[in-house]
């Protein structure tokens, strides 16, 4: 999850699904395993949350791995970088039941 500035919210929103679509498709994580969400009764507009299906933590591990190589990822983060509220971006590892 992240809160992002609200000055620049709708962009980010798009920009997180390009990263999926460009980016996040090329370890896996295509359109049919990532849902981008964001805030809308009872919770913060300004939040974006990518959620992505994976078989497991193995399957994590060897995506970040690969993630961690892709230039354009790179170019990515940094981009955003200054939008984004310093502290606010956490991961939760959740289980489907």
């Amino acid at each position: 999850m992240v809160i992002f500035q609200t000055t620049g919210f709708a962009g980010f929103a798009g920009q997180t699904k390009n990263w999926a679509d460009q980016i996040g498709s090329q370890i896996g994580w295509t359109r049919d395993k990532v849902r981008i969400l964001t805030g809308a009764v009872g919770a913060k507009e300004s939040e974006i949350i990518t959620e992505i299906t994976i078989s497991g933590l193995t399957e994590l591990d060897e995506s970040w791995q690969e993630l961690g190589d892709i230039d354009a990822h790179k170019s990515w983060s940094k981009e955003l970088e200054p939008h984004i509220v310093s502290g606010s971006q956490y991961w939760e590892i959740l289980r489907i039941v």
